[in-house]
């Protein structure tokens, strides 16, 4: 069971979509899959907050780069019709959330609110994740 908890840990924070299924044919309980799926997605967003803000910082100050909105590019409609909430909720099954955490901060978002709107973001598909997992069990019995 230990190894399907990892599984599904380091999945979550580098491939969310197949973490659940693959802890619970570990033989890891849903709930469990879930939980450890959803960890190790927060994990991967905690690393693009602590190494991508100074990052995104350094950049901006050593390149001379400018933030400023222009609508003629497709990066700033896409932010301007879904936001902040639209990128979480998309990231884990898209981006991931180190791409999708970078791409926010580059944006200019602080890196608190990135933190815990990609957090949040994952839960709706981890459970969801969780359901089908399920579903996807009894099937199979």
């Amino acid at each position: 069971m230990l190894l399907g908890l990892f599984t599904s840990l380091a999945l979550g924070f580098g491939y969310f979509i197949a973490a659940v299924p693959s802890g619970v044919a570990l033989g890891v309980p849903i709930t469990l899959a879930v939980f450890a799926a959803w960890v190790g997605y927060t994990l991967g967003a905690i690393l693009v907050v602590l190494v991508g803000a100074p990052l995104r910082a350094y950049a901006v100050r050593r390149f001379h780069l400018k933030l400023e909105r222009d609508d003629s590019k497709l990066i700033w409609r896409i932010w301007g019709r879904f936001g902040l909430l639209g990128f979480a909720l998309l990231a884990p099954v898209t981006l991931g959330p180190q791409i999708g955490g970078l791409l926010v901060l580059g944006l200019g978002e602080k890196p608190l609110p990135v933190f815990v709107n990609l957090s949040l973001g994952a839960l709706p598909w981890a459970i969801l994740f969780g359901y089908l997992t399920a579903a996807g069990a009894q099937l199979v019995k």
